[in-house]
């Protein structure tokens, strides 16, 4: 692929039907020829979650405007970005933001590599040709406990410590986000979304969603209104990312 590809994007987030806030935030932005997305999904009393989510995302911006034009290594400069976001936090976390943080997932494509950074339960998935995958590891209790055997892939899904993070912007024990960069090909689709469309929304059927053709819009609303239509017991964030051909 060359140095110009044409992307669309969409984003859409929905409160849900149980929760009395919407602490689920995106971001979908340029920076000169490059583009990102993120979803971030905050956690914490009162507001905190709100707080949290959207100040990860413009700590991130911040970074990554002031130093990705530099000749810093894009990964690092990535990197470094996420982990100033968790400082952030950890630094503004007073009184009724006591506790907050949120989770991150985020994609950034420059020419035909994209970059991705991953903390907590958000999830970032790719369909390529007929190849669909998720990229990321959730950071929960039961993922690490699965991945030891200690427990099945179906006893995690209805376990107690399921809603457990063990990584999440804001915690003091976060040191660096997850990242990895791949070749971006013509035709790839992306989808990041917060857990709360994995929680009513099959892998199978978010597949299925991506590979129906229809505009990334739709897409994302396609998916949110299942959320719904299920009962939607959490905040529902997705993000859709199709890579088309040549600017």
């Amino acid at each position: 692929m060359g140095s110009a590809a044409t992307f669309r994007f969409a984003g859409l987030t929905d409160i849900g039907r149980v929760r009395k806030n919407n602490e689920d935030a995106f971001k979908i932005a340029s920076l000169g020829d490059d583009r990102w997305v993120a979803v971030a999904d905050g956690c914490g009393g009162e507001a905190a979650g709100e707080v949290a989510s959207s100040r990860a995302l413009e700590v991130f911006e911040e970074e990554i405007s002031r130093e990705v034009q530099t000749e810093r290594d894009l990964a690092f400069v990535l990197r470094d970005a996420v982990v100033r976001a968790n400082e952030v936090l950890l630094e503004e976390a007073q009184g009724e933001r006591k506790g907050m943080a949120t989770t991150f997932s985020a994609l950034y494509f420059r020419k035909d590599l994209a970059y991705s950074l991953h903390v907590g339960d958000s999830r970032i998935y790719r369909l390529q040709e007929d190849r669909f995958e998720l990229l990321t590891c959730d950071h929960t209790w039961v993922e690490y406990a699965v991945q030891a055997g200690r427990i099945t892939r179906e006893e995690a899904e209805h376990h107690e410590r399921a809603g457990w993070l063990m990584q999440a912007l804001g915690m003091a024990e976060f040191r660096a986000p997850d990242i990895d960069f791949f070749p971006v090909k013509v035709g790839d689709r992306f989808l990041l979304c917060s857990d709360g469309l994995q929680k009513c929304v099959s892998d199978e059927e978010i597949a299925q969603a991506l590979a129906t053709g229809d505009e990334p819009e739709r897409t994302c609303r396609y998916l949110i209104d299942q959320s719904l239509a299920r009962g939607a017991p959490d905040n529902v964030t997705v993000v859709v990312v199709y890579v088309e051909g040549e600017g």
